[in-house]
């Protein structure tokens, strides 16, 4: 495969480089010269004046060719029953794929200046995606698909494959929380006048109950059910309004993680209030490697607070490998409109980065909380979205939190969707 441009720019080399070695797993060449017209490889046209015998022509829209990041016109239309942007109906493919793809995973818009939610997030209600309606398809792998077919290349049979990842913000609801926390816990429990929660808190605390958050035996035993690898990822730092970590100082607080480390992976879950400074950050990156006696190349954000790109620079200055942040609180679906992990791009500094960037697509709290569904309508929702990924052989990764897992209270059934939600994308992976 030959692309050629007579304007070879980083933004089209990083492009190139997601659709075919991350997506399409091929080998490709990028030119400036016109090709000779009489090889037999087969040559994309990327150009809109220049003519090319037997080659593919896409006419650029010009976001490739620039290093501007200011509001674009994005003219749109459906092709082949997909929805398609920076159309233009010209040329032998009538939108710039290779605009688009970018578009959706340097994240462009969220360069652009927003309105932040509550916590100072990029809203998925603001997102491109979501307002046209094509946030719940991995919209780029699906483009990448039609490319190939058009140029009749066999788009690769990848295996599907689910990640479970699950974040541990509070590894006990009531033990191992210092003598402070614990009595304040008590009194505040005594004087609200809720007996209900006090009688549990005095058992859990007394050994006649188990701790409602420590799901962690019931984690490895799916765990190990499955053969299905899990990733942690683990919150400590110093304590804070939206920071409730037990410290890592704590023994048992320890001695968990060690026993969850035999048989899983972790990684970094930075706090709230390490967005502020990056001393926080690396106090916390450096902490926990200690703990754990290994470095660690994993990490996402607590509340999935970040910006770009301040916060994935200050994790490449750790030696983070990998960012699992790219999903939304409020809404499911494909943040950069792709399932499988990419290479982050710095779309300040104009160049692609070693950091891979793993998107989820669901999360527990966003189906009950935020999308206000029942456990048999998020059953559904995360078929939907399992169906989706293994139509074009992506990487479905869910996130939930250990205390999401004790089928009690406010979680009361949904441990089933849960186990529900593996074993569907279990069947879908071995089928």
């Amino acid at each position: 495969m030959i692309v050629y441009s007579p304007h070879i720019t980083e933004r089209l080399k990083y492009t190139l480089e997601v659709i075919f070695k991350v997506i399409l797993n091929c080998e490709y060449a990028l030119v400036s010269e016109v090709p000779d017209k009489d090889t037999d490889v087969q040559i994309i046209n990327y150009s809109s004046g220049e003519y090319i015998k037997s080659s593919m022509q896409i006419i650029p829209n010009g976001l490739l060719h620039s290093n501007y990041i200011k509001p674009v016109n994005i003219p749109q239309e459906k092709y082949e029953g997909l929805p398609c942007i920076f159309y233009s109906g010209k040329g032998d493919f009538p939108f710039d794929v290779f605009s688009a793809v970018f578009f959706m995973v340097s994240r462009f818009e969220e360069y652009l200046p927003f309105v932040p939610d509550e916590h100072g997030r990029f809203r998925a209600e603001d997102s491109f995606a979501f307002r046209n309606g094509f946030h719940t398809i991995p919209i780029v792998e699906l483009w990448v698909k039609l490319l190939a077919k058009k140029l009749k290349i066999n788009f690769p049979e990848h295996t599907f494959n689910q990640l479970l990842t699950i974040d541990i913000d509070n590894a006990w609801k009531y033990k191992n929380k210092g003598f402070l926390r614990v009595t304040g816990g008590l009194l505040s429990t005594f004087f609200r006048m809720d007996f209900k929660e006090l009688g549990i808190r005095i058992s859990v605390l007394s050994g006649k109950e188990k701790d409602p958050a420590d799901t962690f035996s019931y984690i490895l035993k799916k765990q190990e059910n499955l053969k299905l690898p899990i990733q942690f990822f683990i919150l400590g730092g110093r304590r804070s309004k939206f920071d409730k970590a037990i410290s890592l100082k704590n023994k048992n607080y320890r001695k968990l993680l060690h026993n969850l480390y035999l048989h899983n992976k972790y990684g970094l879950h930075p706090t709230y209030e390490s967005n502020y400074s990056f001393k926080t950050l690396s106090r916390e990156y450096y902490e926990l490697c200690a703990v754990l006696t290994k470095r660690i190349d994993r990490s996402r954000q607590h509340f999935l607070k970040f910006t770009f790109p301040d916060t994935f620079r200050n994790l490449i200055k750790l030696g983070i490998r990998e960012e699992h942040s790219l999903g939304w609180s409020s809404k499911v679906g494909f943040r950069a409109g792709i399932s499988r992990p990419f290479p982050f791009y710095d779309l300040e500094l104009e160049k692609q980065t070693h950091l891979m960037l793993v998107p989820f697509v669901v999360m527990d709290r966003t189906l009950k909380d935020y999308m206000n569904l029942n456990t048999e309508e998020s059953k559904l929702k995360i078929k939907e979205l399992i169906d989706s990924v293994r139509q074009v052989g992506g990487q479905f990764t869910m996130l939930w939190h250990n205390d999401s897992l004790n089928d009690k209270g406010e979680w009361q059934g949904w441990k089933e969707v849960f186990e529900w939600g593996i074993d569907y994308a279990n069947q879908q992976e071995a089928g």
